[in-house]
């Protein structure tokens, strides 16, 4: 063996020969033939085996491996210098008289004849394997040499480890040197001992261990070495490796370990355990592995997945405890989302293991198709109706009847949702009808200068009905508006009195954007007026004085041609004339109007100091949700305030000293009363109700049961502006008491009944608030639950205000809506996050986790993006009107049969 270790040339030594190289894929062949090209101008033969041609009982594994180093030759073809490479057909194999394994380097000296047919002579045969140094092996292959030397010439034989890097032959020595129960650390040493001595690494003075680690940590690239032996499923060997060196290892190996390659069980428990801690695996990453793991098996259909889904269940029985609910979500998603079949064994594992099966059922039928979505609903609530809510039955129901899957719904009902909620209209049959049939397009959602000007033209036309209105209360201010315009519409009905309202956004539909005389509009009505409406603009619209001003208009925004030609309507044009015609035309006592956007400039601006009897102010900030129209808090102030009258009274709450120096500059321009809160009024608060100071009256009130302080600054405001009006409106102190604490408004935060719902709490708060209300929460926030549904917020605000309002919180649902949420690390350690698209399977979620809380608090910060669904759910919502609009959408085609049938309750059943 030493003399064949002295006789080897250095690599770099080698000048223009034809050097013959064996490439079986490995990485030490890589390795060899990469070096080989970039440090010598020899000539490089290549060749390879087609074993499939020799051992056709592993043909497909054989051609595998083929096609394999197929690639990485090309792939070596095409990033370093060209060389010669031959697929050697080994169907004749038998006549040499080869009966050893072709890893055996005898053998290929055995093919040299075949080899030198293919690829003609070569000056030298370079073997890339360490174990022919290192074993027995060699101790054959020199005597073979010595035995056949005129057919092999002992200098043809030259292995290159001499010069290699000394890391790639330790890796390769550890790897092949691992025993089945411990790492052999006299075999590692005996079998590199001669090559340790050639390359002079240390001296040998202390024991065989000590040997080794020295070699271990001078030359061990540890990552290598668990690759390999992770691709080798050696996972025994891996546990040796992690318990005595993991810590020298990258996370991110451990973590494919993890998500790839092991298998979660009792006797592999010891290499997970070390594995999480040696690499420092973080709750987050452990949600991640298991999810990759879930992955990479869930989706075959035609092997037995059982093994594997025992290893979910003890990798639960391991880490359940850090696992979150977005990764249950994720993998109750992952076990159904294949378009035509579910994998069941895994579905059932999940729900034993505590996954939410009513939140998959709802997902499901709002993504797949009817038939699949059917199909597999079908299994959810046959197998598991005792684990799915009502609450989630009625919501299931609700998408399946939007989804028009009548089958599915008739089958929830079977087996106890309930057919109830489904009669209420979650659109507007006039406007849809309306769009289908009108010239008019509209769709654009920000306003233009011409808006105000079609609005105007199109009153003007009707013969100006905004002046023949009951007496206007103008609402306008960033928070509260909506509540202001609510209590006042409460009080004056309490009192005898009738209003016509007007406020927005809606919530389920825009019917309740205009109320006449209390009631929702009709479609009927609504579509009339809507008609009228659009006649009158076309009356008007291809006259020169309104096109002169409309092109003026269009100037003033700096409109290109294109922009003018490719522009939608603005809706409100056409809403807005719609609210004054329809509250002329009915008789009522007051009108509440509510701005849409802001004050001067407001598309509801459209009453004089003739009509208007009070113009309230609410709260002004800047950062509302039109802050985009105003350039700071000065600006918005300016504009909103200027949305009054000359002599008509400001009611105004109370605001900053800038935003109040400014209202007081508007109010002594247009000589109009300011009435001011804390000078003109108070409310002082007390357990169970508030002081109402104002005008010589001192009223004790009923506190509002719309949630939050702010609601008895908002309800005192609206008593402020009927009060200044006492002459038009007499108001009985018991009778606004009452009506001041049962006003409603849809969708904001308020304190709902618990009787339908049965969950384990004394009060339940339900609804919207503004972003800069959530302060509200602190009120009540010990001894309460939260679920919080967030749209689109920055992590300033989530890591600022909200962390602030919740710390007090004894459970916490964050329900993320939207793609742009960051969540801030502080945050993280106050709450419990998941991404539930459901709010009934959050409410399931909290109510089954142990808590002291004895109220629940479900808030969305956004009323525009409030659920329909859930109003329809929670707060049992009575529709006016429902009937008639019913006829009105049947009479006009706007419903299928089946649809009809169900709204209409005729008890139809499925075929």
């Amino acid at each position: 063996m030493n003399y064949i270790l002295k006789s080897i040339e250095s690599l770099n030594n080698l000048k223009q020969k034809k050097l013959l190289l064996y490439f079986s894929g490995s990485i030490i062949d890589c390795y060899l033939l990469k070096t080989l090209l970039k440090k010598t101008d020899c000539q490089i033969l290549v060749y390879y085996f087609n074993k499939s041609t020799y051992q056709s009982e592993n043909s497909l594994e054989n051609t595998k491996e083929l096609v394999e180093n197929l690639k990485i030759l090309t792939y070596f073809l095409k990033n370093f210098r060209s060389f010669t490479s031959k697929e050697i057909d080994l169907s004749e194999f038998k006549n040499f008289g080869l009966k050893t394994n072709l890893d055996d380097i005898s053998s290929h000296i055995k093919l040299f004849p075949l080899i030198t047919k293919e690829l003609g002579e070569f000056d030298y045969y370079i073997s890339s394997s360490s174990k022919e140094l290192t074993n027995n092996q060699f101790v054959n292959l020199v005597n073979y040499i010595e035995l056949n030397r005129n057919k092999f010439p002992i200098d043809k034989y030259l292995t290159p480890f001499g010069s290699f890097e000394k890391k790639e032959v330790i890796v390769e020595a550890l790897s092949n040197s691992l025993t089945i129960n411990d790492i052999n650390f006299e075999r590692i040493y005996n079998e590199n001992k001669d090559f340790i001595e050639e390359i002079k690494i240390f001296e040998f003075k202390d024991d065989n261990k000590t040997k080794a680690d020295k070699l271990i940590n001078v030359n061990t690239d540890f990552n290598t070495i668990f690759r390999y032996l992770i691709s080798k499923s050696t996972l025994t060997a891996c546990t040796n490796i992690v318990e005595h060196y993991g810590a020298n290892i990258d996370k991110k190996i451990y973590i494919h370990l993890l998500s790839n390659a092991i298998t979660c069980n009792p006797y592999r428990e010891k290499l997970v355990t070390y594995s999480v801690v040696q690499g420092k695996i973080t709750d987050e990453e452990l949600n991640q592995v298991l999810r990759n793991y879930v992955d990479n098996f869930a989706g075959f259909k035609t092997i037995s997945t059982k093994e594997k889904i025992d290893e979910v269940y003890y990798f639960f029985n391991l880490y359940g405890h850090k696992i979150t609910e977005e990764t249950k979500d994720y993998l109750m998603w992952v076990s159904i989302k294949w378009k035509d079949w579910i994998n069941e064994e895994l579905l059932e594992t999940l729900v034993d293991l505590g996954c939410d099966i009513g939140d998959l059922l709802i997902r499901t039928i709002g993504f797949f198709v009817e038939k699949e979505a059917e199909q597999k609903a079908f299994i959810f609530i046959e197998k598991y109706k005792d684990r799915i809510h009502q609450l989630q039955l009625n919501e299931a129901l609700l998408t399946a009847f939007k989804a028009k899957f009548f089958n599915l719904y008739y089958k929830l009902i079977e087996y106890g949702a309930d057919k109830k909620i489904i009669q209420f209209h979650s659109f507007c049959y006039s406007a849809n009808l309306w769009k289908k049939t009108s010239d008019i397009k509209v769709g654009r959602v920000y306003w233009r200068k011409k808006d105000r000007i079609i609005i105007s033209e199109i009153l003007k036309e009707l013969d100006n009905p905004q002046n023949k209105v009951p007496p206007v209360f103008h609402i306008t201010g960033s928070n509260g508006k909506g509540s202001v315009c609510a209590f006042l519409k409460s009080i004056l009905e309490a009192n005898g009195y009738k209003a016509h309202m007007f406020t927005s956004p809606s919530i389920m539909r825009d019917n309740e954007n205009i109320i006449i005389a209390g009631q929702e509009i009709s479609d009927e009505l609504y579509y009339q007026y809507l008609v009228r409406v659009e006649e009158a603009f076309n009356k008007i619209k291809d006259t020169e004085s309104f096109k002169q001003k409309i092109d003026e208009a269009n100037k003033a925004d700096t409109l290109t041609q294109k922009q003018i030609e490719e522009d939608n309507y603005l809706e409100w044009s056409f809403i807005i004339p719609v609210m004054a015609l329809a509250f002329s035309e009915n008789k009522a006592d007051a009108t509440i109007v509510e701005v849409v956007t802001g004050g001067e400039h407001d598309m509801t601006n459209i009453f004089d100091e003739k009509t208007t009897i009070a113009t309230i102010i609410n709260t002004i900030i800047y950062g509302d949700s039109h802050a985009e129209i105003f350039k700071n808090i000065e600006d918005t102030t300016s504009q909103k305030s200027r949305l009054s009258k000359n002599d008509v009274p400001i009611i105004c709450s109370a605001q900053q000293n800038n935003v109040l120096d400014i209202i007081k500059k508007v109010a002594n321009e247009k000589n109009s009363p300011l009435l001011l809160e804390s000078k003109d009024w108070i409310s002082e608060i007390e357990e169970g109700y508030f002081i109402y100071k104002g005008f010589g009256k001192e009223l004790k009130l009923q506190k509002p049961n719309l949630v939050g302080d702010i609601q008895i600054s908002n309800a005192s405001i609206a008593l402020t502006a009927l009060l200044k009006n006492y002459d038009k409106f007499k108001i009985d102190e018991e009778k606004a008491s009452k009506a001041i604490n049962t006003t409603s408004l849809i969708g904001r935060l308020s304190n709902i009944t618990n009787d339908v719902q049965k969950f384990d709490y004394k009060k339940i708060y339900f609804g919207t608030t503004k972003v800069g209300n959530l302060s509200i929460m602190e009120q009540f926030s010990q001894g309460t639950d939260l679920i919080l549904t967030v749209t689109g917020y920055t992590n300033e605000f989530i890591g600022g205000l909200l962390a602030k309002n919740m710390k007090n919180f004894h459970q916490i649902i964050l329900v993320k809506k939207g793609n742009n949420l960051i969540f801030n690390n502080k945050l993280q350690k106050i709450s419990n996050f998941t991404d539930k698209q459901h709010l009934s399977s959050s409410i399931t979620r909290i109510c089954s986790m142990p808590s002291k809380a004895t109220n629940l608090l479900i808030l969305n910060t956004g009323v525009s993006t409030f659920p329909k669904n859930y109003l329809a759910i929670l707060n049992e919502l009575k529709q006016s009107n429902f009937k008639e609009d019913l006829e009105f959408a049947k009479k006009h085609k706007l419903l299928d049969e089946l649809q009809l049938s169900i709204m209409e309750g005729r008890g139809i059943t499925s075929s």
